[in-house]
């Protein structure tokens, strides 16, 4: 099975509408007659947007909870996706497919029927064009759906995820503009069905396209873009997504430094409570030269280990902390801006930060 990339906050997250709450997986023997009335619709939504670990998980549960987690786990399965020629010229690329388990069905080819039974306990969708991917697909013969197959291509537009992932990094050092163009032309619809995307950069017209219709959705709950973004995209385009109540997290860093100091505007002139429930929102990049001038607090992390503690837990904190500063709303006492700067990367020239709005 593929590994999934995108461990993040979803995992630990049920979808309700465009916000998300915290369901715990757990059940306390104490509590499982109470636990044991809820819907059994509500205990596989509960499951299926637990889909890291879940293996391990379901065993501990009591009663009904630990009999719906078995049958959840022995039917749950994980579509991959992938563009691949289906040619030796390498001019027909087609969008290729793979069901990894769903072992009660024993079809391996999209149709009505089957999708409808993947969407009950689909883990996740995952969508690459790595070359890992393409070779895979090639060596194990993957199921093709030709350009024009409206009916496949909007049976996958239509299933749903708790993680719907779009992994665009290697397209541009493989591809010209000009396939690209025609990519985005064919497969505008699949693509924008994706809740997250990674990009390596969108310097490309189709992929500054393709994340202002993603935006546009109002479905996208992470994007991350490697490169800088490009100063002539503007400004309220990133913050505007970045507080909408589906975003979770923006991972980028700006040609434009006036995002980052924008956003901490944005935040301290707005009620936080009108921001979705339960809603941690992170901010990442290379931008602290930034936040100069910026009023904040310095923390001291052995005076606030449990904070500090809870900071390194999160997942964009891939490296040591170099430091954690505070800043506090001017109105709303309870909410805050943590900015953790992190250990400088061997190849970069200045520092990343992660900015989490809670």
């Amino acid at each position: 099975m593929f590994p999934n990339p995108w461990g993040f906050f979803y995992s630990n997250t049920i979808s309700n509408g465009s916000c998300h709450s915290s369901v715990p997986i757990s059940v306390r023997p104490s509590e499982a007659n109470g636990m044991d009335c809820v819907p059994v619709t509500f205990m596989q939504a509960v499951l299926r947007n637990f889909y890291d670990g879940i293996n391990s998980r379901v065993k501990g549960l009591p009663g009904i909870w630990g009999k719906v987690g078995q049958n959840f786990v022995k039917k749950s399965g994980v579509l991959e996706l992938t563009f691949a020629p289906c040619d030796l010229a390498e001019k027909d690329w087609r969008l290729h497919y793979h069901l990894d388990d769903f072992e009660h069905i024993k079809t391996r080819t999209l149709s009505r029927e089957v999708v409808k039974e993947m969407a009950r306990s689909v883990k996740y969708i995952h969508c690459s064009m790595s070359e890992y991917s393409i070779q895979r697909a090639l060596d194990e013969l993957w199921n093709s759906i030709a350009p024009n197959d409206v009916d496949q291509l909007q049976l996958l537009v239509a299933l749903d995820a708790p993680e719907k992932a779009l992994d665009l990094t290697d397209m541009y050092s493989y591809f010209e503009s000009s396939f690209n163009i025609d990519f985005y032309s064919k497969y505008s619809a699949f693509l924008r069905s994706f809740t997250s995307v990674i990009f390596e950069n969108i310097d490309q017209e189709p992929f500054q396209r393709l994340a202002k219709d993603m935006i546009a959705t109002g479905r996208m709950w992470w994007i991350d873009i490697w490169d800088q973004v490009p100063e002539h995209m503007p400004a309220s385009l990133w913050l505007d997504y970045f507080f909408s109540n589906s975003c979770k997290a923006l991972e980028a860093s700006f040609d434009d430094r006036s995002v980052v100091r924008e956003a901490i505007d944005r935040w301290k002139s707005m009620d936080p409570r009108t921001l979705c429930a339960s809603s941690r929102k992170v901010l990442c990049g290379r931008n602290v030269d930034a936040l100069a001038g910026v009023d904040m607090k310095k923390i001291d992390v052995e005076a606030e280990a449990t904070l500090f503690e809870k900071i390194k837990r999160l997942e964009r904190v891939v490296r040591p902390i170099v430091s954690l500063h505070r800043i506090d709303h001017p109105v709303d006492p309870g909410s805050s801006i943590y900015i953790v700067t992190l250990e400088r990367r061997s190849y970069a020239s200045s520092d990343d930060c992660v900015l989490v709005f809670e």
